[in-house]
């Protein structure tokens, strides 16, 4: 907490600036809580789509063992890898031979396309950050306003190239670092799966009563069956005669 008394003591310019960095530990939380949401979704979703691979055989009893499990996961793991990541592997490709292509019309293989003059940059705000104005905060020398404008968004002719290459590299991109981390997502539960499917307790085990954790008990007396009645005339036979029924025909007067 802030001493009140050095809070009245500070000028306007260190109040703004005191807001100003609370507001963005706030802003940069908020983003850091939201990722890691994202990412533990992710996560249970895809530990369940290798459930889904791995139920049938399992629960046929197929596999019977730890081994043959963690090698068939693994298999259909690489299987689910491999068909999530050859789209955005082809995106970034694609982008990839665009730009070469630019660079190869242009004869300049320095190209930055990124950069904010004939780059992805043109289509942003950039500023100019070693011209921000600065102030002394608790001897600390910090920023305290914005830079001028180094560009304001415009499209320039000879960036078609980076219009292309970089949206194919930030959306190829993040598509194939969701499909990695799935992967690994599937990985992990494979090892916990192959531990809880396979494992053998003897927690709760009696030789002489077996299981005692409250599952199904089996009675080593069990009382006789008492045989039912029988009813002579609903169990009498009779020929296959009349409306078919099972009782006697009836004759007409």
């Amino acid at each position: 907490m802030i001493n009140p008394l050095l809070y009245i003591q500070l000028s306007e310019g260190d109040k703004r600036l005191i807001f100003v960095i609370l507001l963005a530990l706030i802003v940069v939380l908020l983003i850091i809580g939201a990722i890691g949401y994202l990412i533990t979704k992710v996560m249970k979703r895809q530990a369940s789509k290798l459930e889904t691979a791995v139920y049938d055989v399992v629960v046929t009893k197929v596999i019977t063992d730890e081994k043959a499990f963690k090698k068939y996961a693994w298999k259909k793991n690489v299987q689910m890898l491999l068909k999530q990541t050859w789209i955005p592997l082809a995106v970034i490709c694609f982008g990839s031979l665009i730009l070469l292509l630019r660079c190869i019309i242009y004869n300049n293989f320095k190209y930055n396309p990124f950069n904010d003059t004939d780059g992805f940059g043109t289509l942003f705000w950039t500023w100019k950050w070693n011209e921000a104005p600065r102030a002394s905060f608790f001897g600390i020398t910090l920023i305290s306003g914005w830079p001028p404008l180094n560009n304001t968004p415009h499209l320039e002719a000879h960036a078609w190239a980076a219009y292309i290459f970089a949206p194919c590299l930030i959306v190829g991109g993040v598509w194939y670092i969701l499909a990695v981390q799935a992967f690994f997502a599937r990985l992990f539960k494979t090892s916990s799966l192959a531990h809880s499917v396979f494992k053998k307790s003897l927690e709760n085990y009696n030789q002489a009563r077996g299981f005692t954790d409250g599952g199904p008990q089996i009675n080593p007396n069990p009382a006789p069956v008492q045989p039912q009645p029988v009813d002579p005339i609903r169990t009498h036979q009779y020929p296959p005669s009349g409306d078919g029924n099972g009782f006697p025909p009836v004759n007409p007067m």
